[in-house]
């Protein structure tokens, strides 16, 4: 039984709480509005500023948004589409001083960036700026990265992760029209909370997609932790912007203070989620985003449910138990071994991907062979059942650890270890 009597096109657009179907791309579009309605909530005078360039997977974002133009400009959202991405992203940087000097008509503008893969390569010098700077406690940027990693659209094959890695911006990655909303909302929260840029990988198959989303002016539900320090210098107090800066004291702030408030929100809220547990696994698996959909799929074709591997992960940054067998997925490049120094077994973590596109049934040939000596243990000792641990991480929150093990310092601190 429909619980709305009659259902239009706006409520995409308007629904204040409850199910409603929408696209991936009009779930980005949703995406300010809902920020906006958190922020009056909340009573912050807040706006909202959206640049970028398009190009597939996110060729239609500016078109969605100049169709809803009436609903953002009543939420206080602007948007200009940006001359090339480069400027969009400086654009959004400077709205983040907003705030910071007297004159101010709102307490804060928050930012969303929207470019294709080779847009975020050109993009890397902004971004490297910009996140070294920083946000505003009522502002705060999330950057939207349109990847086409079957060059269905594109000349080249393409994918950001690692240029946001390599400009130290955490990365999340939805695997679905929900999460597209969701993890939207947790990327501007936490770029706030944190002081950094967020990065969200947006994949054809998600944005191009749709489903029933539930909205909600609590939802999802956000929890801000304890700041995990105090950073402080001679131009202020936090991890905020400032509205005068030195380079040697944003890098410090970016890599040992500003890294650890992403970490620490990502735990209080729980944006890794385990979604299988069970005592005496031995094998692990874990992927995200659209790799995440296609694993799923692949253990169903497979039969599998259970688990023989459990996750962990501790304060100090070792992912898996010891006794544990890491089973990393990935769609392009082998992105997840960076994280060898966080899974502590080297030489022992097997990596699944291929050129090109990874489906569900490239994923069961991969996962054969992995599971093949523990398919053979299992029938030798007679044990009934094989079980396989599903970990679905939501967000790239070793990301950032992987960037802490890249720094200088941290890098001294690890060879004197070893």
């Amino acid at each position: 039984m429909l619980q709305r009597a009659t259902t239009t096109l706006s409520d995409k657009y308007d629904t204040g709480e409850g199910w409603v179907y929408m696209t991936g791309m009009q779930a980005l579009v949703r995406l300010p509005l809902q920020q906006r309605l958190r922020d009056a909530a909340q009573g912050w005078n807040t706006g909202g500023y959206i640049s970028g360039y398009r190009g597939s997977p996110m060729g239609r974002y500016d078109m969605e948004l100049w169709a809803a133009q009436k609903p953002l400009q009543a939420a206080n959202v602007v948007f200009r589409s940006g001359l090339n991405e480069d400027l969009a992203a400086t654009a959004i940087w400077g709205a983040q001083y907003v705030g910071t000097f007297p004159g101010a008509k709102v307490e804060g503008v928050f930012g969303i960036w929207y470019g294709k893969g080779p847009g975020v390569d050109r993009s890397g010098d902004v971004l490297r700026h910009a996140n070294l700077a920083g946000t505003s406690p009522k502002g705060g940027v999330l950057c939207l990265a349109g990847d086409d990693h079957g060059a269905k659209s594109s000349t080249v094959a393409n994918f950001s992760d690692g240029i946001f890695m390599a400009v130290g911006m955490p990365l999340l990655y939805p695997s679905n029209t929900q999460e597209l909303l969701d993890y939207g909302l947790h990327g501007l929260a936490m770029s706030r909370y944190s002081g950094c840029w967020v990065g969200m990988k947006v994949v054809t198959d998600v944005v191009e997609g749709g489903s029933s989303v539930y909205v909600a002016p609590d939802s999802p539900h956000i929890t801000l932790p304890e700041p995990p320090s105090a950073p402080a210098d001679p131009f202020g107090q936090g991890y905020h912007i400032r509205g005068f800066d030195m380079a040697l004291a944003q890098e410090d702030r970016l890599y040992h203070h500003k890294h650890q408030a992403v970490m620490a929100y990502a735990r209080a809220n729980g944006l890794n989620r385990i979604t299988l547990n069970p005592e005496g696994a031995r094998l692990g698996i874990v992927a995200a985003g659209k790799a995440w959909q296609d694993l799923q799929q692949a253990l169903a074709n497979l039969g599998l449910t259970a688990a023989i591997l459990w996750l962990r992960y501790q304060s100090n940054r070792k992912l898996f138990d010891t006794s544990v067998k890491p089973a990393p997925v990935a769609t392009k490049t082998p992105f997840f071994r960076h994280f060898n120094g966080l899974f502590d077994l080297l030489d022992r973590i097997p990596l699944l991907r291929r050129s090109g596109t990874a489906n569900e049934m490239d994923l069961l040939k991969a996962m054969l062979i992995c599971s093949a000596p523990y398919l053979i243990f299992q029938l030798i000792s007679h044990q009934p059942g094989l079980e396989i641990s599903l970990v679905a991480i939501g967000i790239f929150q070793t990301v950032l650890n992987a960037l802490l093990l890249a720094h200088p310092a941290t890098t001294r601190l690890i060879s004197r270890k070893k």
